[in-house]
């Protein structure tokens, strides 16, 4: 089961002879996936009503740093799975230079939608609670990279650098994006291309802990 399915793509990349369950909240979203032939669960991990149970592994790619309670979302993910199923995510992390050094200027603390933020103790110290056990967790980037991609990055890092103080300050930042396009958002760039700073887990739930 991928949780946050979006359109299914994810799902889709698997191939054809996994039996795929997508958990979306999304209507367009869950009837697009619905035409392609992918099994739907309409709702949040909150919020269906629906059994959610006997999986043998389940997905969450850039979904866990959206939940209000991340508690109650990794307990339903626990009930979810079979004895022995896996946890697989990625989300961002705080142990990374973006989050060091710019703090509140770290583009990934910017988001209104991103309501939590972890590292590797939060992690294990979260899914621990529920039964799981640590196979892998490594830091990744999270976007594809490439030497133009990085280059941007770059240039438009160097101009933020300056005018926040490192993240200190945002009215110089503010200003320059007004300049550059009166109708754009001073939000920070992202350091997402230029370091890992996401992490990419995978837990096993152990035997007996659903």
């Amino acid at each position: 089961m991928d949780v946050g399915a979006h359109i299914g793509l994810f799902l889709d990349s698997l191939g054809t002879d996994i039996d795929k369950t997508a958990l979306e909240a999304n209507a367009a979203s869950c009837e697009e996936m619905l035409k392609r032939g992918i099994k739907v669960i309409v709702g949040t991990l909150e919020s269906t009503e629906a059994p959610l149970s006997g999986f043998d592994a389940v997905t969450a790619l850039d979904v866990l740093e959206h939940f209000y309670s991340p508690a109650r979302a990794v307990a339903s993910i626990a009930r979810s799975l079979k004895p022995g199923g896996l946890f697989i995510f990625e989300t961002g992390t705080t142990e990374c230079r973006g989050a060091s050094l710019l703090r509140s200027g770290w583009y990934y603390s910017n988001y209104l939608e991103h309501f939590q933020m972890f590292n590797s103790f939060s992690l294990d110290t979260l899914l621990s609670r529920f039964g799981f056990e640590r196979v892998s967790l490594v830091k990744v980037y999270h976007d594809d990279r490439t030497y133009p991609q990085v280059a941007r990055a770059l240039a438009r890092m160097m101009p933020f650098l300056v005018t926040t103080l490192f993240g200190c300050y945002s009215g110089g930042w503010d200003r320059l994006c007004r300049a550059v396009n009166a109708g754009s958002l001073a939000s920070p760039p992202s350091t997402g291309l230029l370091e890992k700073d996401h992490l990419f887990g995978v837990y096993q739930l152990r035997n007996g802990a659903s």
